[in-house]
């Protein structure tokens, strides 16, 4: 999950997602499954927006197991109107303006991991070129997923590139369950 806003919005409903996610499984002995989270995420933000909203854009990757074996990753984008779609590349914020008609021109089914990482560069290029704010520093962080699943020896890439706007990926992981938990492990380990 790579979400975008204010760092408190982030922290707060990134933990409240984990925590209700968890209970649920709890209750119902069942683990949401890719699409399953991405509604929850979509309708908590809905619902959240006529009360106390949170001011966070999400993008949701998830491959689920299933008994066939046959499960191909997918990636949600969301914001925080709690709009959401299902897309093959996606981007939040003032990078999304210069970013996404690359990766509309760009993307195709299947790319190697070299291109993508092809598409990434140049849109870093475009970035440093046209961006109001240019220092030549920019903090991104770019995360590579195994399709462990499908147990294939290619690279997926289904993450998007939001990493200029300093966004962070909270965790990596088959199932969107095990990326929160690894996550939250992770964070409790280094304090």
């Amino acid at each position: 999950m790579v979400t975008s806003g204010p760092q408190s919005d982030r922290l707060a409903f990134g933990e409240y997602i984990q925590k209700n996610m968890k209970l649920y499984e709890l209750r119902n002995g069942v683990t949401l499954d890719g699409p399953a989270t991405a509604n929850y995420v979509r309708g908590e933000l809905a619902r959240f927006l006529r009360r106390a909203p949170y001011q966070v854009n999400l993008l949701l990757g998830a491959v689920d197991a299933s008994p066939e074996q046959t499960s191909e990753p997918s990636l949600y984008w969301i914001d925080y109107f709690g709009s959401m779609a299902k897309v093959n590349f996606g981007a939040h914020g003032y990078g999304a303006h210069f970013c996404l008609s690359i990766f509309d021109r760009e993307w195709k089914p299947d790319m190697s991991l070299d291109e993508a990482k092809d598409v990434l560069k140049k849109c870093r290029a475009e970035l440093d070129q046209r961006f109001l704010v240019r220092n030549g520093q920019w903090a991104y962080t770019v995360k590579e997923v195994l399709d462990t699943i499908l147990n294939r020896k290619r690279w997926r890439q289904f993450s998007a590139f939001v990493s200029a706007l300093g966004d962070q990926f909270d965790g990596e992981s088959p199932n969107v369950w095990d990326f929160l938990s690894t996550w939250q492990r992770d964070r409790s380990g280094s304090r």
